[in-house]
């Protein structure tokens, strides 16, 4: 647990044990002990760390905690388009990016940012990566079919329902357009 201590202190930009004592209002030698593994946190100190940002269900049981930052996924989608229009020269398409994509440069960010960090900058720098390696010149449609979701504006198949409230359009089509299901 200590080593997941010192590394969300590090990511939260916290170059020292005895920088985030003074933080979170706990000795300096409290702090250093956690880090050298001789003592384990408090709910109090855990609770401070907690209002800096730090993930302390990962410090205590190793995995995040799946708390999304909105923010930043939405930065992570502004540099998938930039990415996309870098390589293409083009404006990226309005359709929407897929959520895995998104994802992809999320969790490639979330883990490495400290506080002072450019999130904007790092976004598109993985961003920038992912749509490379999904760039292929013998599949020029590869990119385009990975990165964006196809709308029915776009071509693809729609399916429209008609019938009284969609339920007996669905009873129609189970029973075999007999009206009953």
């Amino acid at each position: 647990m200590n080593s997941r201590f010192v590394e969300e202190r590090s990511r939260l930009g916290f170059a020292s044990a005895n920088a985030l004592a003074v933080a979170i209002g706990a000795s300096q030698v409290a702090v250093k002990r956690i880090e050298d593994g001789a003592s384990t946190p408090g709910g109090e100190m855990l609770a401070a760390f907690a209002q800096l940002g730090a993930d302390v269900g990962y410090v205590l049981t190793g995995a995040r905690s799946g708390k999304i930052e909105v923010n930043l996924l939405g930065i992570c989608e502004a540099a998938l388009r930039a990415a996309y229009s870098e390589a293409r020269g083009i404006a990226a398409p309005s359709g929407g990016i897929r959520a895995r994509m998104s994802a992809l440069v999320y969790n490639q960010l979330i883990g490495k940012l400290r506080s002072n960090d450019d999130e904007a900058q790092h976004a598109l720098s993985a961003a920038r990566l992912l749509v490379e390696s999904l760039d292929d010149p013998a599949d020029p449609g590869m990119l385009d079919r990975n990165l964006f979701v196809v709308t029915a504006e776009q071509g693809a198949a729609a399916v429209n329902v008609t019938g009284n409230r969609n339920r007996v359009a669905g009873r129609d089509m189970i029973g075999g357009g007999k009206g009953k299901a």
